[in-house]
């Protein structure tokens, strides 16, 4: 123990000698420095990074498609037929024309409509899913021509035989359905109101929901 306390003293009287030499004495007898290693600031445990999580929808601008046709079902008088799009440029406005057929057999007689229906269509930024769909909201109005037919080959009801067009307003308003699968094809559903006048105890007009489906070509 007390050789141990010796060398201690001696070396560090070594030491502060040569410490206090001249620097041109002090270049016969380098002395090493040591430093305690830095302390790492590195935590041990790290939190994990935060991921964020996408929006369930995106509003995006992207539907250019112009012209599409198709079928549709639905309306007042439950009239079954084809429609066309076709929108300007590509852009958000456009124009639309349906024809449908319906009919209603009333035991010998029928009961038969052709409805015409010209407008204008406005659609709005399409919403991205998070998902292989986009959503296209859509409205639009124009014109509703129902030309009804009644009793006109049955001799018996001549007196009651019906032959008459109407004319109403047309607004509707709905949402076309895309996807990644199909880009080319638009599943669409929307409300609709007309206004014309019934005929006779026929009732055409009211609000109704139709369905569609077009192919766009281009």
């Amino acid at each position: 123990m007390r050789l141990t306390k010796l060398f201690v003293t001696g070396s560090t009287l070594v030491l502060a000698m040569l410490t206090a030499l001249p620097a041109s004495a002090q270049q016969l007898f380098p002395v090493t420095q040591f430093s305690a290693p830095a302390r790492s600031e590195t935590p041990l445990f790290q939190a994990a990074p935060q991921q964020q999580t996408p929006a369930p929808t995106t509003s995006t601008n992207t539907n250019d498609r112009r012209f599409g046709a198709g079928i549709r079902a639905g309306g007042v008088t439950t009239a079954v037929g084809g429609s066309v799009r076709y929108f300007f440029y590509g852009g958000p406005l456009g124009v639309q024309g349906q024809v449908a057929w319906s009919g209603i057999t009333l035991g010998d007689l029928d009961w038969k409509g052709i409805q015409f229906q010209p407008s204008v269509i406005y659609r709005f930024i399409d919403k991205k899913f998070n998902g292989p769909a986009t959503l296209t909201p859509y409205a639009g109005g124009g014109m509703n021509f129902v030309h009804s037919f009644f009793g006109e080959d049955e001799e018996i009801f001549n007196a009651l035989a019906l032959d008459d067009t109407t004319l109403g307003v047309l607004l509707f308003g709905g949402v076309e359905l895309f996807f990644e699968r199909l880009p080319n094809l638009g599943v669409s559903g929307e409300i609709t109101f007309v206004s014309n006048d019934d005929v006779r105890t026929t009732s055409v007009r009211g609000v109704a929901f139709a369905a569609a489906a077009h192919w766009y070509f281009w």
